[in-house]
C-alpha cells in the first residue's frame, strides 16, 4: 500500500544516512578540529558505497523503478544540472557585458496554455471545461491539484503543441542582435523532479533559443528583481504584467486589453511575438 511503501522508504532512508556516515568515517581527519596525513583504505570506501548503494537499490525496488526506467531519469537530470550550471556562467557574462535581455514567458505564450491541460482534464473524466478558470471553480481544490500533479508527472508537457507560425523565430532574432534572452515559468520545477527536464526537452524540440530558463512562482517579480539589464517580458497573464511593470519593466501583453492609466507605456497590449520583434529591433 501506499503507506506501506511511504514507511519502508522512510526507515531505508535512515539506515542509508546512517550507512553514508560510514563512509565519511572512513576518512581520516574529516573533522575540521583534527588533522590527519592519513588516507583511506580504498577497500574500506569501496565496501561502504556497496553498502550505500544496496540501500538506493531497496528504495529504487520498492517503487518500481525499471533499470531502462533509472537511466532515463539519470540522463535527464544529468541535462538539468549541466543546463543550470551553464545558464549561470552565461548570464554572469550578459551581465558584465551590459547587454539588454529580453524574457518571454513559456505557457500561453510560447507554448500552448491552457489547452492541453484542459484537454488532459476530459480524457481524466474531470469534465470539459471553457478555461483554467472553470476548472477550478467546478473540481475540489485538492483534487484539482492532483489532476496537475498527474498531469505534470505524465510527461505531456514534453508534447505539448509548438509555438505559433513565426512566434519560435523571436527570441532566436533577438539573440541575433546580441540581446540576451530569458524563458520564464511557473512550472513547478522546485517540486515535480520531471518539469525541468520536461521542458528543456520541449524548447529542444522546437528551437527555441534562449541563454537561461528561470522557474519561479512569481516569474515576473523575480525576473525583474534578479535579471540585469531586462529591457522587457513577454506574458499573457494581465496580473503578472501589472505586477512585472509596477516594478519598472515592460510588458508586451499578448492579446492583453488597454491597462490602468497609471501603467501606460509600461504594459503595451500586442497581438503576438513578431509584433515585439518589430517594436524592439532595429
Amino acid at each position: 500500500s501506499p503507506a506501506e511503501r511511504r514507511d519502508f522508504t522512510r526507515d531505508i532512508a535512515l539506515a542509508l544516512h546512517a550507512e553514508v556516515s560510514e563512509l565519511l568515517e572512513e576518512m581520516p581527519g574529516w573533522r575540521m578540529h583534527r588533522e590527519s596525513s592519513q588516507d583511506a583504505l580504498r577497500a574500506n570506501v569501496l565496501f561502504e558505497c556497496v553498502d550505500v548503494w544496496k540501500y538506493l537499490l531497496n528504495v529504487l525496488l520498492a517503487w518500481g523503478v525499471s533499470p531502462e526506467e533509472f537511466l532515463a531519469a539519470f540522463e535527464a537530470k544529468s541535462g538539468v544540472v549541466e543546463a543550470r550550471w551553464e545558464q549561470e556562467r552565461v548570464l554572469r557574462r550578459i551581465a558584465e557585458e551590459g547587454r539588454p535581455v529580453a524574457a518571454f514567458d513559456l505557457d500561453g505564450v510560447l507554448c500552448e496554455y491552457p489547452g492541453p491541460w484542459l484537454r488532459f482534464l476530459a480524457a481524466s473524466g474531470a469534465g470539459e471545461h471553457a478555461s483554467v478558470d472553470d476548472a477550478k471553480d467546478a473540481l475540489l481544490p485538492d483534487e484539482y491539484e492532483d489532476l496537475k500533479t498527474a498531469y505534470r508527472v505524465s510527461g505531456q508537457k514534453r508534447s505539448a503543441p509548438g509555438p505559433a507560425l513565426g512566434s519560435s523565430a523571436v527570441p532566436g532574432a533577438f539573440r541575433d542582435a546580441g540581446w540576451g534572452v530569458v524563458i520564464l515559468s511557473a512550472r513547478p520545477a522546485w517540486k515535480v523532479g520531471r518539469v525541468h527536464s520536461d521542458t528543456l526537452g520541449w524548447l529542444a524540440d522546437h528551437g527555441v533559443p534562449y541563454d537561461a530558463l528561470l522557474f519561479d512562482a512569481d516569474k515576473g517579480v523575480k525576473a525583474a528583481r534578479s535579471i540585469p539589464n531586462l529591457r522587457f517580458m513577454a506574458e499573457d497573464d494581465p496580473g503578472c504584467a501589472r505586477e512585472v511593470a509596477r516594478l519598472g519593466v515592460k510588458v508586451y501583453l499578448i492579446g492583453g486589453v488597454a491597462p490602468p492609466r497609471a501603467l501606460a507605456g509600461r504594459i503595451v497590449p500586442i497581438g503576438g511575438l513578431p509584433g515585439i520583434a518589430a517594436a524592439e529591433l532595429p
